[in-house]
């Protein structure tokens, strides 16, 4: 069989979650039969990672955290015209999109997010613009939820074009229970805590003022709420937890290791109230067996089934979320049928090697039509 070359493509200078998708990928694609390349930003984040895994690496000029960027298309067809690559497949990066067909190359583009559309986005002339836009520099759309999909078809997508793909992960390593409690005396929880941890980018439409609005309820005593991240609302969390007395909230700042923090938590919560699709970290959770609480924003819905593998409440509901918590704590049954479930569904549904194979396929099937 023909080996295909594919370049990917990412505009991203840190390690989001596209990043991270990419990086699983690259951990378990068959080298026999793919060759891949990368192009990412000058000192991008990604390149010592991708270095490290032996796929070779491109930092390409003129699209740092951006889109589209008009400067950038010259350069980047000048790329794909040396490396001569079947398909290009890109992360967002319209500018590279533009430019793989410029060098005659078939295109595979990613959507990643899943957020609320504004009402222009989905009439004329803005639904007719994006259609056409996407018809002509994509060959195929790879979306990793349904919510991703809706997000594109309401905005004009023609919905023969996608390919839904939920994103997967590898497991992440397990720790002892000595080594459990090691770490969680470490960030400062006693070995009996029962832990329920945010994991996410300190920005409004995580929902971490509803994590906030539940941690304070009297249904949360004696629950210790864990939140990892770092970004642009940390000094509104740190002021509510303080000025309100939330004293069972614990700011953990940035986790390098979050595999770490998932080991120490018994639950997962994913309080988003926007822009989420598939949570790397919560696939992480589930193939742990860590039972999730999570809002009923975006993608969520479709990873965790209530009931099943977790518990699904109202987004911006702080009620709601602090009694689903309480339940988890509360009754050992249910929290083991759902960490039973929460692990199934993970190796049925959202492993690191699932979600390449049908990449894969993906890329077979375009370069035989």
């Amino acid at each position: 069989m023909h080996r295909l070359k594919i370049v990917h493509v990412i505009s991203d200078t840190n390690i989001g979650g596209a990043g991270r998708c990419l990086l699983n990928f690259l951990e378990c694609f068959d080298r026999g039969a793919l060759d891949i390349h990368v192009l990412v930003p000058h000192g991008a984040m990604l390149a010592p990672e991708i270095e490290r895994l032996g796929v070779p690496v491109t930092q390409a000029a003129g699209m740092s955290d951006q889109s589209m960027n008009v400067s950038a298309i010259s350069s980047l067809t000048r790329h794909f015209r040396n490396l001569r690559p079947d398909i290009v497949h890109t992360h967002a990066a319209l500018s590279a999109r533009i430019a793989a067909r410029l060098a005659g190359t078939k295109v595979v583009y990613t959507r990643h997010s899943a957020f609320d559309q504004p009402a222009y986005m989905k009439t004329f002339p803005r639904k007719q613009l994006n259609r056409l836009v996407n018809s002509i520099f994509s060959d195929r759309i790879v979306s990793v939820s349904p919510a991703a999909t809706a997000n594109l078809t309401d905005t004009g997508t023609n919905p023969d074009r996608i390919t839904l793909i939920y994103n997967g992960v590898k497991r992440p390593p397990r720790l002892v229970p000595v080594e459990r409690d090691e770490l969680r005396a470490r960030l400062g929880f006693a070995p009996t805590d029962f832990v329920a941890a945010i994991i996410a980018r300190l920005s409004s439409e995580k929902g971490h003022d509803c994590l906030l609005d539940a941690a304070k309820l009297p249904a949360c005593a004696g629950i210790k709420f864990a939140v990892a991240g770092s970004g642009e609302t940390e000094r509104h969390i740190r002021r509510r937890i303080s000025e309100e007395g939330i004293d069972n909230a614990v700011m953990l700042g940035f986790v390098k290791d979050v595999w770490q923090l998932e080991n120490i938590m018994d639950v997962q919560i994913n309080a988003s109230i926007g822009a989420e699709a598939t949570s790397l970290s919560l696939l992480e959770g589930m193939a742990l067996g860590i039972p999730a609480v999570v809002s009923d924003s975006g993608g969520n819905p479709y990873v965790v089934e209530s009931g099943v593998s977790g518990l699904v409440v109202k987004a911006g509901n702080g009620d709601a979320l602090a009694h689903a918590v309480r339940r988890l704590k509360d009754d050992a049954q249910l929290y083991k049928a759902l960490s039973d479930g929460a692990l199934s569904a993970y190796e049925r549904r959202f492993t690191a090697e699932r979600m390449t194979e049908k990449i894969t396929n993906v890329y077979r099937k375009l370069v035989s039509t």
